[in-house]
């Protein structure tokens, strides 16, 4: 058998560790360093145990019947019917605490953004605020935060998911807020032909703002917009304008199809990671931002998958549940972008696990769990529900309080006598338990072969060199847990977030300051495989200091 070229080993990119994802980036560099008939078997290998793995063809655990392939459509399974005059509903949800810094001036920033783009371009939009499980100790959002009674444009309802219910679910004394399953309770409710679903700390551009309301948006497709993460001092601005005007230069990431890039123009066209041969390319960097559907397609899909779960992944869950169910992804140019305002986030301890700041462990769909969902449905070839008809709530008597009416809005919010008694909390088919046992099983029969030849390759790469791995996070760690069961020692880890001088261990590992480590190179020198989100501008660092491609470090993100 030939042995395959430069771009051949530069195609096969994917490393799969036991519960848990790494797509691994090599340009022609590493691929030169690389290219001996030795190294060339690894990638053969490679790809032959991953042809292994999409063979077995496993089916999901979740519930297939003719009905989940019913199209459906929201104006046959609401309770209120949408409205003729009304292109753009927005949906997001929250509640008035103190979860992330300055939550009121987000949220009121968001607000007050949606009113300013409508009227400025004259667009008839509801904003729908699903309150879930509000604080008794505060006030609700009607009386927190400022609303206009009128409104030439906007609509805003808010609907209340009360703690009664909340406390129901399984995490419900630790996890606060329910997020898909309450986004899908504002959708289900929701009366505009286009439906985007968002958060509070996101502010949208001029541009994309245009095009969500355009009414040549077709169904049939996935609608995705660039993140752009901005400095949470765009908060010290007073008018949306001028919030508007300076997001661009307070630019901290750009959140692309690519990967997480930085701001600079000549970084735009990076190369993309390349399609692997579990998950298929799709726009998944920080999805549940923002994710347009037509209404019609919302029902389709079922919406969100309701796990009682943290929401982590579920979006992502969502966009592959999409593309399987033919709903093509269609990304907005770069400029028509919407910004995240920056916040500190809590921690990945595992793959499947988060600790919140307040040291609370909520268990998530895990990275695994994506890859085993995505393969089945690939080779399955059917299009998948996980929730069943009752998906969003739209059962429960729920209230909905219209706060601001728009011009054109003369409806009654008078919802119809429910179809049916069904009161379940969660529509979905399946528990994450059971879910996530699936997918370790899935995955299973190839991963032990493909985790020795990754650890392999590695060794090889490092030629024998002190291994490092920057990044302290979830993603470090578990690149350290899949190494060290494959006896590949892991020097130290690197922090670039930590100050010089900080001394530290995560499980017995050495934590090094990312400027202390980059100051004190050892000799022989160390190798690196990068382990961040933050792996480009790391890379970025690396290159400036000298280092190469392939013969210094890797990455894998």
């Amino acid at each position: 058998m030939a042995l395959p070229d430069l771009n051949s080993l530069k195609n096969m990119a994917t490393l799969v560790f036991p519960e848990r994802y790494h797509r691994v980036k090599f340009t022609e560099a590493s691929a030169g360093r690389l290219a001996t008939a030795e190294a060339n078997r690894y990638y053969l290998d490679l790809a032959h145990a991953m042809t292994n793995l999409s063979r077995e063809n496993l089916v999901g655990p979740w519930t297939l019947s003719e009905e989940n392939a019913d199209s459906g459509s929201l104006n046959a399974a609401a309770s209120l019917q949408a409205h003729p005059s009304l292109p753009l509903s927005i949906v997001t949800i929250t509640r008035n605490d103190t979860h992330v810094e300055r939550m009121e001036e987000r949220t009121q920033a968001f607000i007050d953004g949606i009113l300013d783009l409508a009227q400025c371009l004259e667009r008839p939009t509801e904003l729908i605020i699903v309150e879930w499980n509000p604080p008794d100790d505060r006030p609700r959002m009607a009386q927190a935060f400022r609303f206009p009674k009128k409104h030439d444009y906007v609509s805003i309802r808010v609907v209340t998911v009360p703690s009664d219910v909340h406390q129901k679910f399984n995490m419900g004394s630790t996890l606060p807020l329910y997020q898909m399953i309450g986004k899908n309770v504002g959708i289900r409710r929701a009366r505009g032909r286009m439906i985007a679903v968002t958060n509070i700390d996101v502010l949208f551009s001029k541009a994309l703002f245009s095009q969500m309301s355009d009414e040549t948006l077709a169904a049939g497709y996935h609608y995705r917009s660039d993140r752009w993460d901005v400095d949470r001092s765009i908060l010290d601005l007073q008018s949306p304008a001028e919030r508007a005007a300076a997001a661009p230069d307070l630019c901290l990431n750009i959140n692309t199809i690519h990967g997480t890039l930085p701001p600079s123009k000549d970084d735009l066209t990076a190369p993309q990671f390349l399609e692997g041969p579990f998950i298929p390319l799709l726009h998944i960097m920080a999805c549940g931002d923002f994710q347009m559907l037509h209404r019609d397609d919302w029902a389709r899909v079922r919406g969100y998958p309701e796990l009682d779960a943290f929401s982590m992944h579920l979006d992502s869950l969502f966009a592959i549940q999409c593309h399987y169910a033919g709903l093509m992804e269609h990304i907005f140019p770069r400029h028509f972008s919407h910004y995240h305002i920056d916040h500190t986030l809590g921690s990945q301890v595992k793959d499947g696990s988060y600790f919140t700041q307040e040291k609370h462990e909520l268990k998530h769909v895990s990275l695994n769990t994506l890859v085993a969902v995505a393969d089945s449905l690939r080779n399955t070839e059917k299009a998948i529900a996980f929730n069943g008809t009752d998906w969003g709530m739209p059962f429960r008597a729920l209230q909905d309080e219209r706060l601001t009416l728009g011009a054109w809005d003369c409806d009654s919010l008078a919802y119809a006598a429910p179809a049916s008694s069904g009161n379940r909390l969660s529509a979905c088919a399946i528990d994450l338990v059971k879910l996530e046992e699936w997918s370790g099983a899935y995955i299973a029969p190839a991963t032990k072969d493909v985790l020795q030849m990754a650890a392999t390759f590695i060794r090889t790469a490092s030629a024998q060199r002190p291994l490092y791995i920057w990044g302290a996070g979830g993603r470090g760690l578990t690149l350290a847990a899949s190494l060290f069961e494959c006896n590949v020692q892991v020097v130290a880890f690197v922090d670039g977030a930590q100050a010089s001088g900080f001394t530290g261990s995560l499980h017995g590992i050495p934590v090094i300051a990312g400027r202390d480590f980059l100051n004190n190179m050892l000799t022989p020198a160390p190798f690196i495989v990068i382990a961040s989100m933050h792996a480009l501008q790391i890379e970025e660092g690396l290159r400036s200091e000298g280092l190469i491609e392939g013969e210094d470090y890797i990455i894998a993100v």
